[in-house]
């Protein structure tokens, strides 16, 4: 059976986990207890050490009138559980303008940040990375905090999307745009940590009537309603049904569209996977043999040039 700390661990939610035991009225083993503090003691260690260098990172990128906005992370612990500690983060992640993308890598190196390795950043080869990709890690040497510099959100973007609205309207559960982000991110993700699905509940729950109606709006133009009705489909599994009654019924998609099942047997695969994934099965994903459902509309983006990328990308990395 899995080891529960470790389970904890792997899906990021020790402070919920930790939060619930000592709230409620349940039993937990004794030495199961011991090792969960210890885990939720170094995520509050981790946590504060990830504020300092969000602060002096976005300090530096002001002085150089570098927009920057943190998408996730504590901001959103604090909007859903109502304190930052409660959302476990293994990074920092900050949107960048995308014409300011490098700028702020070049800043960083100048301040003396490193690589994801440690070394000394490369600005040559972060710059061919990015041609390919659509984030890069830094890490603070002094904190060893990473930060994931991004310059855009989503992997493939539907037409019409654009990133340059999250640095003009305020990232709340009022903002239909934000909250449709956040449930396409963990799409995108399949929904592999159980982190994101608590994300989600709480937004069921938490997002007025207007807000909803507009966010399904949003998913009808984007053509990815199918990738939400699974998603709530998940989290009705994983927490209860009654939570996600009102989002399925105003998405109105029949649970025997196909597309729908797609999407929920990658989300229940992934959430379920226990370790990494086979090689076998990354390297038939990274050649396009194995695709999951398409998150906009109903057909893949062109397999040659997604295989370019991709190997443009591992190219430039061994560079």
């Amino acid at each position: 059976m899995p080891n529960p700390q470790r389970l904890a661990e792997r899906h990021r939610v020790v402070p919920l986990l930790w939060h619930a035991l000592n709230i409620g009225d349940g039993e937990i083993d004794p030495v199961a207890r011991e090792e969960l503090r210890k885990d939720m003691r170094r995520s509050k260690l981790l946590g504060l050490r990830q504020k300092a260098t969000e602060i002096s990172f976005a300090r530096l990128l002001q002085r150089e009138g570098i927009s920057n906005i943190q998408v996730k992370g504590p901001h959103l612990g604090q909007i859903l559980f109502g304190m930052e500690d409660l959302r476990q983060s293994k990074d920092i992640d900050l949107l960048i303008e995308e014409d300011r993308i490098m700028d702020a890598v070049e800043l960083a190196a100048r301040s003396g940040y490193v690589s994801s390795a440690g070394a000394p950043i490369d600005t040559a080869r972060v710059r061919r990375l990015l041609r390919f990709h659509r984030e890069i890690e830094i890490r603070d040497p002094r904190t060893g905090c990473a930060i994931e510099l991004h310059w855009q959100l989503l992997e493939t973007p539907p037409a019409g999307w654009d990133d340059r609205l999250f640095f003009t309207t305020p990232l709340t559960l009022s903002s239909p745009e934000y909250v449709l982000y956040l449930m396409l991110h963990g799409a995108a993700s399949h929904w592999h940590r159980m982190k994101w699905l608590a994300d989600l509940a709480m937004i069921a729950r938490m997002v007025d009537e207007s807000v909803l109606r507009s966010v399904i709006g949003l998913a009808r133009t984007y053509d990815c309603l199918p990738a939400l009705a699974a998603s709530f489909i998940a989290c009705g599994n994983l927490w209860e049904r009654a939570l996600v009654e009102r989002w399925l019924a105003k998405i109105d998609l029949p649970p025997s569209d196909k597309r729908i099942a797609r999407h929920c047997e990658a989300f229940e695969r992934a959430l379920n996977r226990e370790g990494v994934m086979e090689r076998g099965e990354l390297m038939a994903r990274r050649f396009e043999v194995i695709r999951d459902a398409p998150l906009f509309g109903e057909n893949y983006p062109p397999r040659l040039p997604a295989i370019a990328r991709r190997t443009a990308y591992w190219l430039a990395r061994r560079g």
